[in-house]
Parts: C-alpha cells; structure tokens; sequence
C-alpha cells in the first residue's frame, strides 16, 4: 500500500503542494482560497485530488503522508 501511495503522491500537483503547505501552517480552507484569490470549492477539489494521491483520507494523514515522502511543506 505505502509503494502505492508513493508512486501516486509522484503526481502531486504544484497548487496540491502549495495547499497542502498552508493546511500545515494552520489556514482553514476559507484561509487558504483568500490567499490564493481562488474559491474554497476549487481548495476542496485540489486537497480531494491531494489525498486520493496519497491514499489518505483526512488533512492530517495527508500532511503526515507528504513529510514522510519528503516534500518541504514548512516554506
């Protein structure tokens, strides 16, 4: 299952990450669509599409899934 997951999170989009770094700072989804000058529907989307690639199925697997496989979300 974790060599699953870790050739999906691969695919991980740029905007995927960049979400997933401000989930980690703490910004609610209502925070991180003001940020990005998008709405909290396309946020919802890209952290759906974030988890189905890392085969999890909440924000705090999602970000203890993405530090595991080394992305930098602390930036």
């Amino acid at each position: 299952m974790l060599a699953m997951a870790e050739h999906l999170s691969r695919d991980l989009t740029c905007r995927q990450v960049v979400i997933l770094r401000l989930i980690y700072c703490g910004l609610t989804d209502k925070e991180v669509a003001c940020r990005l000058g998008i709405d909290e529907e396309t946020v919802s989307n890209h952290l759906r599409k974030a988890f189905n690639r890392l085969g999890v199925h909440a924000r705090g697997q999602a970000i203890g899934r993405a530090l595991a496989l080394g992305y930098d979300l602390h930036g």
